[in-house]
């Protein structure tokens, strides 16, 4: 039998190549920051026939758990969520193929020694949520599942085991994994321990933050480059998504120069893509 350290991390990888591809670069961030992490992945692709086979050589533990039927986002979600309890640490982290880690993670390691759970609200969630009796919450709004950090324990199994039942007895009613898990939650609820964007940048999406962000989520065309626009200080700042840049509220004057010029960018841009003879010949 192997012998697993007790913290690790997971990812839980079907569909697409451009998910192992993904991967393969998340997984080089986490092993620039920690070389002596240990990974694991589980997958419907077996190591040996991997989508990307330079991913097999990077990670440590490659459990080939086979899916009867992809036929959508929505399956690779339910695949996600069965397989979370296959987890061979004590303490996992979970982490989406689109997350990009650029600092140290051992805090998350450090809160499962307090609670079950660690995880981050999904800021821009607008889906409703109703409980197994059809009532509904106003104001509860899901966590983004996309990172987790969890603790092996009979309370984090029986919250899994039922957040999967319930996602994947409808999985395109509930629209995604997230408002399933907070149904699950009030039928077994843990110890969370609610995270800061710090812990889950998510880029698309317009937020707030302080101090050094650690875990990005999204897919860029240049992490490094979204990476030093929004740790470029750890001052209070705002992610503005559409301009690829934070409102730094320290610098207001200097940053809403930049601010204009990024929006008459923008606007060249879109103007060029509509027109692309003009774009051409520029």
């Amino acid at each position: 039998m192997t012998d697993f350290p007790q913290n690790g991390f997971l990812y839980i990888i079907t569909g697409a190549q451009k998910y192992f591809d993904e991967a393969l670069l998340s997984v080089r961030s986490i092993k620039a920051q920690h070389s002596d992490a240990h990974i694991t992945v589980i997958s419907d692709v077996q190591a040996i026939s991997s989508h990307n086979p330079e991913l097999p050589a990077l990670v440590d533990n490659w459990m080939y758990r086979p899916v009867s039927d992809y036929d959508n986002w929505s399956t690779a979600l339910v695949y996600k969520v069965k397989y979370l309890t296959s987890t061979p640490y004590e303490n996992t982290v979970f982490l989406d193929t689109d997350t990009y880690i650029a600092g140290q993670v051992d805090t998350l390691f450090r809160f499962l020694d307090t609670y079950d759970m660690a995880i981050a609200e999904a800021h821009t969630e607008r889906t409703p949520i109703y409980d197994v009796d059809g009532q509904f919450y106003k104001g509860y709004y899901a966590y983004n599942t996309g990172v987790i950090a969890y603790k092996r324990n009979q309370r984090m199994n029986e919250l899994l085991d039922r957040w999967y039942a319930i996602y994947a007895s409808d999985p395109i009613g509930y629209e995604s994994d997230q408002p399933a898990l907070m149904v699950a939650l009030f039928e077994h609820p843990v110890l969370i321990c609610k995270l800061r964007n710090n812990w889950n940048a998510h880029i698309p999406y317009y937020f707030g933050v302080s101090n050094e962000v650690i875990i990005f989520h999204g897919r860029p065309d240049n992490w490094q480059r979204i990476v030093d626009e929004i740790n470029s200080s750890d001052k209070s700042r705002l992610w503005i998504p559409e301009l690829d840049m934070c409102y730094f509220f320290a610098r207001p004057t200097a940053d809403f120069i930049r601010l204009i010029w990024r929006m008459l960018h923008n606007l060249i841009q879109r103007r060029d893509r509509a027109n692309p003879i003009h774009r051409r010949y520029r």
